[in-house]
């Protein structure tokens, strides 16, 4: 993401310490693995940014069978993408949800 101009404002093992940064930080995008360290998966950790903060997520797995049908529905914007991924998709997908 660095190379197309964007800054990643920090990296975090546990849902926990997503939401904490994001109440610091405000980011513009969250990037979020499904499987985190900690009592939260990915899905409960993004359900509460987006709750608590507005951001949009995009929700990275190599379990995209299962991940489509409980993604969050609703007022902010939330993709997925499985792994593994082409930087070009990754980009596109950024992009989509940034500005649109």
């Amino acid at each position: 993401m660095r190379q197309h101009g964007y800054t990643v404002l920090a990296t975090v093992a546990t849902g926990e310490a997503a939401l904490e940064k994001c109440d610091v930080l405000h980011p513009d995008l969250v990037l979020m693995d499904i499987r985190l360290q900690g009592e939260m998966n990915g899905i409960q950790a993004g359900r509460a940014i987006q709750d608590r903060f507005a951001i949009p997520v995009l929700y990275l797995t190599a379990y995209a069978d299962q991940v489509e049908s409980l993604l969050p529905h609703g007022r902010v914007k939330s993709r997925y993408l499985a792994k593994p991924f082409k930087e070009s998709d990754l980009y596109e997908i950024v992009e989509t949800l940034l500005h649109t």
